[in-house]
């Protein structure tokens, strides 16, 4: 079984298990928590994945980490990582983080779009992206993280749900570029 979809197991049966606890948006915030710590440390990364690490200290290391920052303040993360130890499956707990941010927002009609552009977007370009991505998604919420690309040259890329639209000067050029 690939690591993609154990993840993916691991992720929704904390999400059921939320969800069926009332917990959802703590359990959430934990995980969000827990993603800003794994990206703000390559270290703590790394140690996840060693195989030269004990499992022991693995498990420890990150229960203290967590502690530390006062995480997690659900009563149900601590104990999923616990097990996801158990398992042996700490290699995958950055993915099963990911995996369930995705699942919450998908449970709450959510949709995450990435959109890069040459410039800062303006006020009235960013209700354009917003009203096209709830169009094409069907979904009632959308989460929009912008980005700045000066190498796109002009326009944006849309990135949701696996889609990606191009419209930016530097694929345009390109597309020109390939028909001489």
């Amino acid at each position: 079984m690939s690591t993609r979809r154990i993840s993916e197991r691991y992720a929704k049966a904390l999400l059921d298990i939320s969800m069926s606890t009332n917990s959802t948006s703590q359990v959430f915030t934990d995980i969000q928590d827990i993603q800003a710590l794994l990206d703000s440390s390559y270290e703590f990364r790394k140690m996840l994945v060693s195989s030269i690490i004990p499992k022991h200290l693995k498990e420890k290391s990150f229960l203290n980490i967590l502690a530390k920052y006062k995480c997690p303040k659900s009563k149900i993360v601590r104990p999923f990582f616990e097990l996801v130890f158990r398992k042996n499956r700490e290699r995958l707990i950055e993915e099963i983080c990911t995996l369930f941010v995705e699942s919450y927002y998908a449970s709450q009609n959510t949709v995450v779009v990435n959109v890069t552009s040459a410039n800062t977007l303006t006020s009235k370009t960013l209700p354009l992206v917003k009203d096209f991505v709830k169009k094409i998604s069907q979904s009632k919420k959308q989460i929009i993280h912008t980005s700045t690309d000066a190498s796109l040259i002009g326009g944006f890329l849309v990135e949701f749900e696996g889609k990606i639209l191009d419209a930016t000067l530097k694929n345009e050029l390109k597309h020109i570029q390939q028909s001489i």
